[in-house]
């Protein structure tokens, strides 16, 4: 064998990195306090990577969970972008992969990957994810920065490496698979080896959950996991940031691969709870029933939650039922508006309404909690609007206990509704984050209504607690737990 084809079949050494948190601590939405999970996309490109046979090592900033003062009211959660660069210089591998999903990060990401650049001159830097895929035309821009891998990593990724490890330059600096020779989605999700969870501290990210850090301010698990069991979103909802990222068209993997996973993770991780981030669940309803059966037959059974919502109108009383059997401890439907017009003609989401007060009656009639999702602020939306959408909610927690959680557009990029906003003018800088003006609103009334309703959400809690005390003692175990966000919302909430 020549040195040129050594060369070639030797393994790359490849550093996978979640980039430290950037928290609008004084932000009523959005990142406004310091979290962590697995992260999942990383953990499935490292899976893939390793089957390609190359080295894949994965280092999470904020594992380290420091706070450090950014200014403007933005903290850091994690290692300091040349911290970060220090310990990927210390494994001295030949491809950094940095994953960028929030919009807040993108500073923090640049500042990095320049500082691996100034650490490893001749390492190979690439970015990824949500954000990334939506400025991927920006971060190509950056010297620091190699490739941009727009979309779905674990094909893409592999791919580039093989052209890396041969030495050759790939077709474009942007890898979205059409000029490198591979689809952009991947159709089938079983091929895909189960996430490489072996490469992370998995009982750092419990402990860290439940210290506060978990994403859900009402973490019920002990060792809880996030799953994503699909992929796509048919619907065209205007501030959904998922179609950049994995499209319209739905991929699911199968039932029997979902329950496969779960086995694998309570046998070796002993996990005791899943949060499913799907955004389409229940869309194959003969898969969402085939999940639901075989969880019902699993001895050692999770509980679990819909924290990303599902659509209402994609449910049947039967599964309503059987999923409380199956161990789901609360559902979460995204309703988004409580006025047709403005789901319809401004977000995007045709949704009967009516759909959603028959969800809420079956819950409440078999006792599964239920939450809903709320937006507020979008464009073409009056203040009268928010205040239809108040009563809305409002009335259905007060009659089906349905509990109202309620959060401010924001534009994330590669959303329609980012893209619109900024050819019209109304992207304005707001509390260290970006947000929405116009004619008929300002990011403050917006935050005035927000405010509003949640002194009412907390009014109606409080007396419905007296009607439900044993649901309540149970919010009280989940809080004492999380003594992070007690104190961080319970002093807010009794100022209002």
């Amino acid at each position: 064998m020549s040195e040129n084809e050594k060369i070639a079949a030797a393994p790359m050494r490849v550093m996978l990195v979640y980039p430290p948190s950037v928290v609008a601590e004084r932000a009523l939405t959005g990142a406004n306090r310091p979290v962590i999970s697995l992260p999942l996309g990383l953990l499935s490109i490292a899976a893939a990577v390793r089957v390609a046979g190359h080295e894949v090592r994965i280092h999470d900033a904020r594992l380290s969970a420091k706070m450090s003062a950014l200014g403007d009211g933005q903290s850091l959660f994690g290692d300091t972008p040349d911290e970060v660069a220090e310990t990927i210089a210390a494994a001295r591998p030949d491809v950094v992969g940095i994953s960028n999903n929030f919009h807040l990060d993108v500073p923090v990401v640049k500042s990095l990957a320049a500082a691996v650049r100034r650490r490893l001159p001749g390492a190979v830097i690439v970015v990824g994810g949500h954000a990334a895929t939506a400025i991927a035309e920006e971060y190509i821009r950056e010297p620091a920065i190699d490739y941009v891998i727009k979309g779905e990593g674990e094909h893409k990724l592999p791919l580039l490496l093989d052209w890396v490890r041969r030495g050759l330059a790939a077709p474009a600096k942007i890898v979205d698979g059409q000029a490198q020779g591979c689809p952009f989605f991947i159709d089938d999700l079983d091929s895909l080896p189960f996430p490489a969870y072996d490469l992370v501290d998995m009982e750092r990210y419990f402990e860290l959950q439940r210290r506060g850090h978990s994403p859900r301010t009402r973490e019920y698990g002990r060792r809880a996991v996030t799953l994503f069991t699909s992929r796509g979103c048919p619907w065209d909802c205007g501030f959904c940031s998922i179609h950049a990222v994995m499209g319209h068209e739905f991929r699911g993997h199968s039932a029997e691969y979902v329950l496969r996973h779960i086995g694998h993770l309570i046998e070796r991780y002993r996990i005791d709870y899943v949060h499913f981030e799907d955004d389409n669940l229940t869309l194959d309803r003969r898969r969402f029933d085939a999940i639901l059966d075989g969880l019902l037959a699993m001895q050692h059974r999770p509980r679990w939650d819909t924290p990303n919502g599902v659509r209402a109108d994609m449910l049947t009383r039967e599964q309503v039922v059987k999923a409380r059997r199956a161990g789901c401890k609360y559902l979460v439907i995204g309703v988004e508006s409580g006025v047709p017009r403005i789901l319809a003609e401004k977000i995007g989401k045709k949704l009967d309404l009516e759909a959603v007060r028959r969800v809420c009656v079956w819950c409440q009639e078999i006792g599964l909690e239920l939450q809903a999702f709320y937006v507020f602020g979008y464009p073409g939306e009056t203040i009268a609007d928010m205040e239809a959408t108040r009563r809305f909610a409002m009335d259905l927690y007060r009659r089906h206990d349905a509990y109202p959680n309620v959060s401010i557009v924001l534009p994330l990029y590669g959303t329609r509704v980012h893209r619109e906003a900024s050819e019209k003018g109304c992207l304005v800088s707001h509390g260290g984050d970006v947000r929405i003006r116009t004619e008929e609103f300002t990011p403050e009334d917006v935050e005035r209504v927000v405010i509003g309703i949640r002194k009412e959400i907390f009014r109606t809690f409080l007396l419905k607690s007296l009607a439900h005390p044993l649901r309540t003692l149970d919010y009280a175990r989940v809080v004492l737990r999380n003594p992070r966000i007690l104190r961080k919302f319970l002093p807010r909430a009794l100022r209002r």
